[in-house]
Formats: C-alpha cells, sequence, structure tokens
C-alpha cells in the first residue's frame, strides 16, 4: 500500500504544484495585462495632453494674426522640423504679418516667409505665396540654418540677413541694427 501512496502523495504535490504554476502564470498574466493597460491609459493622457497643447498652440498663434490654416501650417511643419511654433509663429508675424501675399519690394521675398529669389534657387524651390508649400519651404531653410549654425539666434540672423550675419553673431559689437532687432523681436515674443 505504501507503494502506491507514494506515488499518490507525488502525484498529488505534482497537480498542486501545476496548479500553483498555473496561478502564477495567471498572476504574471494578470499584471502584465495590467501594466499594458497602465500603458494603454499613459498614451492616452499624452494624446490628451497633445491636444490641449496643440489646441493652446493653435489659439496663440491666431492670436497673433494667423489664420486658422495658417496656424495649423505653421504647427504642423513645427513639429515636422522640430522647432518651437510660438517662435516659428512670431517668425511668420515679423517677416511678413500673416500676409500671404507679402512681397518685399526691394528683395524680392515673397510669402508669408518671405523667401527671396536667391534663397529659393539655393534650395531648389520656386517662389510661391501658396500657404502649405511657403511655410514647408521657409521652415526647411530656418531648419537647415539650425543645423548649419547650432543656434536659435545666429539661424535667425541668417534667415534674415545671410551667412555673414550669422557667422559674426555674437562678436564685439554686434549684433546691430535690424538684424539684432529682428532676432530681439522674434525671441522676444515666445513664452
Amino acid at each position: 500500500m505504501t507503494k502506491l501512496i507514494t506515488p499518490l502523495i507525488i502525484l498529488a504535490l505534482v497537480l498542486s504544484l501545476a496548479n500553483i504554476g498555473l496561478l502564477w502564470t495567471d498572476n504574471i498574466n494578470q499584471n502584465n495585462q495590467i501594466e499594458n493597460l497602465q500603458q494603454e491609459i499613459n498614451i492616452l493622457k499624452s494624446i490628451i495632453h497633445f491636444q490641449g497643447k496643440r489646441l493652446d498652440y493653435l489659439n496663440q498663434i491666431q492670436a497673433m494674426g494667423g489664420s486658422q490654416e495658417v496656424a495649423k501650417l505653421i504647427l504642423e511643419n513645427s513639429f515636422r522640423f522640430n522647432i518651437p511654433p510660438l517662435m516659428l509663429a512670431r517668425l511668420v508675424k515679423v517677416e511678413s504679418n500673416f500676409d500671404l501675399q507679402a512681397v518685399n519690394k526691394r528683395t524680392g521675398a515673397t510669402g508669408l516667409m518671405q523667401i527671396t529669389p536667391a534663397t529659393a534657387k539655393l534650395y531648389g524651390f520656386s517662389l510661391t505665396h501658396e500657404p502649405e508649400a511657403n511655410i514647408y519651404q521657409g521652415v526647411y531653410i530656418f531648419s537647415d540654418k539650425l543645423k548649419q549654425y547650432g543656434s536659435i539666434e545666429k539661424a535667425l540672423a541668417s534667415y534674415h540677413g545671410g551667412h555673414e550675419r550669422a557667422k559674426n553673431w555674437g562678436k564685439v559689437n554686434y549684433p546691430q541694427g535690424a538684424t539684432k532687432d529682428y532676432v530681439k523681436e522674434i525671441l522676444g515674443g515666445v513664452k
């Protein structure tokens, strides 16, 4: 009889351990499910926060004078090129005061971002007043200048007055005049 009891005890122990293992596995699965739900909740919170922030940016850009369409384009391109959206909106405000048809009679700069013919040619762009293309081109150019110079101030100086102004930024008695005022106006309006 003891020969039969021993295998039964072992079988009972194995079944108990298997049952404990299943419970443990279920706990792991439940813990994984809880972690997954927490991650999904955090993602949803981030989306809600982002949407709120996005709406806040759109409202601020419109308060500066941009239309809803222009505000969306500025925001879209600011995220695409990792440029602060309100700084970009200030750039558009200073360059064209959100005037879709703006043209600088002296330089020929065109559109919301006031792209000059020489700069457009350098980057392989066509001059356009069309907001989507003009904002994309201007932000692309600014982003390139930011990579080239490594600072927002120098990138703005270059966007405003060319390479020489960016190269001399920070030297004795520089920046001066219009470029200094331009950079200050754009960065001074960004919170």
